[in-house]
């Protein structure tokens, strides 16, 4: 007995010494903490073994000096996955990499990592750091400031000014030949641009601008991350830098940390460039609401060594067709994809984020640069960029590429409408993960969503995606690829199936979409059972028409489900058939969709509610029994795509989209020009123009506008002493027979509620139309900060909006209208005109009370 027990322990020894078990055990190596941006963390833990890929990393969070930890994803096991292209081979490194999302900026984290693996550990399991995320980037508080005029500017200029830009950034005028540098910039200046045209005739040997024959604004001056060097607008009116057709117009290649903010780039190839391929470039480059019009690139800055760009709130605008999506052009006879406009934005390196901007009428949209073979240095391989919130419309390839990027890139919460390619590209991805999160796509073509192509990408993660494309091709294949609670709607038009995989890997999984079921259904190729990987060429997919076949065959989708369109509160499946044999003779060709044309939030009841997995650090805010399906939890807001509200320096000012869609500004932020005293041909005396605001004095007397409209939106901001009291007025009528604009104008009142004894009532309050309808909810407004506030005017139908909420709506000329308006104060004065009038001026009261207005925009909905 003695020995056999011997024997058994023997072998017991010998089994679990073997160099099989050796190679199942895994050994941990280094860990790396990746460059932090605003929202995100990303991490690196470098391993041996693990052969038969059982072990795990387990990751918590909590903000430094919290006591409760919070769980997130685990990092995503990555190792001898092939990717790369047939021409340059890529095995990916045996590690675990992963992110914790969606974190506050500039703030400090504990992050703590647990690896545990069934046949055992050798080296450190259990770390712990101490990271912070980055602050948005900001100009230095107190350096030194340069104030930059236009050729043609004849108004005072605040000292020191300069003659240019160069001027300012460099000291010293530069002339002809006369390229000197006597006083330049350094880290923490502020340069003001004030507003004009600042074009270069850069043909001349002579020009104003000093740009002579490229018209590039080189600058070479470095600033650092705490002390930028800025170049802002001054707020006096839209800056515009037009190349004149030039090659580049900005070059910062030799530059670190710029601030561009409210700045327009026009009429050049490549509006800023920061850095190129195994050349050269930048670091540290902010670029905040500006615009980029009539451009063949924005913002080129593929350099591998770069860190930290900050690209956000902007508008891209390119030289594509507006009116048509292509995939290809005819060009005599001959398919073709002729670029008009390459992208506008395309980054390498590491610490990225672009967010929050504007995309429309280019080939690409926001990429990452895969324009070389792979890094092997970590420091120079392109790690943790982040890519969220953005709007894409439009883009004739991608909307977001990630190719080239090795690990820890974040693609969340952006929408893209038309895309002529494949909308998402993975082509390749090097390891992973790249997270596709919560993105909206719509009319992507005959083409996929996730773009896998020849080119094996290895680690995507895609969760709560909504798609009328097809999940992705069936006969390109990719590894290490999982997807989780997306939904995918593809037109009968396409000719792939909705749910197409091929995957290298045994260890890819789908569970818990949702498919469009239509004909062909799904396509599905993967190893063999017990197989980790089959990198064998040729393979063709299967074929399965129902997913209750596909699980019983693969084991994936177990709880997947059927779905269609009337999950949506309003959409329908994109269709191009028609469209492409209307328009053979341009090629091959799609039409162009708007966000206005759907709806993809969820309606109540709809079979995907609840039907999703929780997935921890990425739906945990779920509403019901469990998180739905698709990019719009049930109940939650909407993201916001495309830029935010910009910041005071940049009142007064329409965007491209606003200019597009027709509003108007009352108020130039510069001048009174647009309005007079009520009955008179001038302004009074009571109101002026400081800081870019149009204020009102308190002496009173009320102005107009010079424009009369009928239907229409108006928006302004509004900010009034303590306790004052002020409103504007719609369809005002002047003439002898009237004296005050309340005879026949209609209000919005602007009040100091806490301060002002009339906001005890609220037919008497902010947003109330006076002594006649008060705000359905309760309202709060402060004493010497800005509000903002919206009227529209349809039909008869008045709405009032205060501070982002809809508060007062009503209704004109309509039975109730006139009851309740013989029951209001005041009327027997007003009678017979008020309230009668179908259109009108605008009109801002001086009521005794300092008040000021700014972004005064007006968009007429039908004639006078």
């Amino acid at each position: 007995m003695n020995t056999l027990k011997s024997l058994l322990i023997f072998l017991a020894v010998l089994v679990s010494s073997s160099p099989l078990h050796a190679q199942d055990r895994t050994t941990t190596g280094k860990f790396i903490v990746e460059p932090s941006t605003l929202i995100c963390l990303g991490f690196e833990w470098y391993i041996s073994g693990d052969a038969n890929r059982n072990a795990s990393v387990a990751v918590q969070y909590r903000e430094k000096g919290a006591n409760e930890w919070k769980n997130t994803l685990p990092l995503l096991r990555i190792g001898n996955e092939k990717a790369g292209t047939p021409e340059w081979q890529y095995t990916t490194e045996n590690m675990f990499a992963g992110s914790i999302l969606d974190l506050a900026p500039d703030t400090a984290y504990e992050c703590k990592f647990v690896l545990t693996d069934p046949d055992g550990t050798e080296g450190v399991t259990e770390i712990v750091r101490d990271v912070r995320t980055r602050k948005e980037p900001l100009p230095y508080e107190v350096g030194d400031v340069r104030h930059v005029y236009p050729k043609d500017w004849e108004g005072e200029r605040i000292e020191p000014s300069y003659d240019g830009l160069l001027h300012a950034y460099y000291g010293y005028p530069r002339f002809a030949d006369w390229i000197l540098t006597t006083d330049p910039v350094v880290a923490g200046d502020k340069i003001i641009v004030h507003a004009g045209e600042y074009k270069a005739d850069y043909k001349n040997y002579r020009d104003f601008h000093g740009l002579t024959f490229d018209g590039t604004y080189f600058l070479t001056q470095d600033g650092t991350a705490a002390r930028p060097i800025v170049i802002q607008a001054a707020g006096d009116g839209e800056v515009v830098f037009d190349g004149n057709g030039n090659g580049v117009l900005f070059d910062v290649t030799a530059a670190d940390y710029h601030y561009f903010e409210g700045i327009s780039f026009r009429n050049t190839e490549v509006a800023i460039r920061a850095g190129l391929m195994n050349a050269y470039g930048s670091s540290g480059l902010t670029v905040k609401h500006c615009s980029f019009l009539d451009i063949g690139i924005g913002i080129q800055g593929q350099f591998e060594g770069s860190r930290h760009f900050y690209i956000a709130d902007n508008t891209f605008i390119g030289r594509e067709d507006r009116d048509i999506v292509y995939h290809s052009r005819l060009e005599n006879g001959k398919s073709t994809q002729r670029i008009k406009s390459y992208y506008a934005v395309k980054v390498h390196g590491q610490g990225h984020t672009v967010c929050y901007n504007s995309v429309a009428y280019f080939f690409d949209g926001i990429d990452i640069c895969t324009h070389a073979r792979p890094e092997k240095d970590t420091e120079m391989k392109a790690v943790a960029i982040d890519f969220y919130n953005n709007e894409l419309f439009l883009c004739n390839d991608n909307f977001i590429e990630a190719d080239g990027g090795n690990h820890n890139i974040r693609v969340l919460r952006n929408r893209g409408i038309n895309s002529g390619q494949q909308a998402l590209s993975n082509q390749p991805v090097l390891g992973g993960p790249v997270y596709w999160i919560r993105n909206v796509v719509y009319n992507s073509g005959n083409a996929s969503t996730f773009k896998f192509w020849g080119m094996f990408p290895a680690g995507m993660l895609m969760y709560h995606n909504t798609s009328s494309g097809i999940f992705t091709r069936d006969d390109k294949p990719g590894s290490n690829v999982h997807a989780r609670n997306n939904l995918f709607l593809p037109s009968d038009d396409a000719d792939l199936p909705t749910l197409g995989l091929y995957t290298y890997t045994g260890y890819s999984s789908l569970d818990y979409n949702g498919y469009r079921k239509r004909d062909p259904f799904i396509g599905y190729f993967g190893p063999q059972a017990g197989l980790r990987y089959d990198f064998s060429e040729g393979n063709s997919a299967e074929r399965y028409e129902s997913l209750e076949a596909f699980r019983q065959a693969t084991g994936q989708e177990r709880h997947g489900r059927e779905v269609d369109y009337d999950i949506f509160t309003n959409a329908e499946a994109p269709r191009f058939n028609a469209f492409n044999a209307q328009n053979k003779a341009l090629g091959n060709a799609y039409p162009v969709y708007t966000a206005e044309d759907f709806d993809f939030t969820l309606k109540e009841g709809a079979s995907v509610i609840d039907q999703g997995v929780h997935l921890p650090g990425i739906n945990d805010d779920y509403t019901g029994e469990a998180p739905d399906l698709g990019a719009y939890e049930f109940g939650k807001e909407v993201p916001h795509y495309g830029p935010r509200k910009s910041p005071d320096a940049l009142s007064n000012t329409l965007s491209y989209w606003e200019k597009e869609e027709g509003w108007q500004l009352l108020f130039d932020g510069r001048s009174t020009a647009g309005w007079t005293g009520y009955n008179l041909d001038s302004i009074t005396p009571n109101w002026s123009v400081v800081d870019g605001e149009l204020r009102a004095d308190g002496s009173v007397g009320d102005i107009v506008s010079d424009i009369q409209v009928a239907d229409f939106e108006l928006l302004f901001e509004w900010k009034i002493t303590k306790g004052g009291n002020s409103g504007v007025f719609f369809h005002v009528n002047e003439g002898e027979h009237y004296q005050k604009i309340w005879e026949t104008g209609i209000e919005m009142q602007v009040m100091d509620n806490e301060h002002n004894p009339l906001g005890r009532d609220p037919t008497k309050g902010a947003a109330s139309l006076y002594a006649l309808y008060a705000p359905s909810k309760e309202v709060v407004t402060k004493f010497g900060e800005w509000n903002t506030s919206a009227i529209t005017v349809v039909d008869g139908q008045v709405t009032y909006w205060l501070n982002g909420e809809k508060v007062t709506v009503f209704e004109l000329w309509t039975e109730k209208w006139y009851a309740d308006r013989e029951k209001g104060i005041h009327n027997s004065r007003r009678k017979p005109d008020w309230g009668e009038q179908k259109s009108g001026r605008m009109a801002l009261q001086d009521e005794g009370f300092e008040v000021a207005f700014r972004s005064i925009k007006l968009r007429r909905i039908t004639a006078d």
